[in-house]
């Protein structure tokens, strides 16, 4: 499915059980099983054109600076357009989200959709 507001494109994640959690750190103790209806979930990153898209719109704020750690300018070049948003708080995704029409997941959805069900660590296995 592609969102018709921004041009994210959404997947969906099935029903079902999967492990939540780790013993790696403290505050994902304890690993336990959790349920889930099915969801959909945006495919990436929110980028800098989808954006600028709710800016444009006059539905959200810029982000908070428009550079990057490595770039002395980044949001509003056409050169990073595809790149993840950065520096935009938690308000901010918020108030996108509801734009774009859809919401921010829960912890457990986008651990599942991250991890999948089989317990990796991370989206592509078990190693950093």
């Amino acid at each position: 499915m592609i969102s018709e507001k921004d041009g994210m494109r959404l997947v969906n994640a099935p029903a079902g059980e999967f492990t939540m959690g780790s013993d790696l750190y403290s505050d994902e103790q304890p690993i336990h099983k959790v349920t889930l209806d099915s969801y959909w979930i945006d495919q990436t990153e929110v980028t800098n054109r989808m954006y600028a898209l709710c800016v444009q719109a006059g539905a959200c704020q810029p982000p908070s600076t428009t550079n990057s750690h490595t770039r002395k300018d980044y949001y509003g070049v056409s050169e990073f357009d595809d790149y993840p948003v950065i520096f935009v708080d938690w308000s901010k995704v918020k108030i996108y989200c509801e734009w774009a029409g859809q919401r921010l997941p829960t912890e457990a959805e986008w651990e599942k959709a991250a991890r999948g069900t089989d317990g990796r660590t991370y989206p592509w296995d078990n190693d950093a």
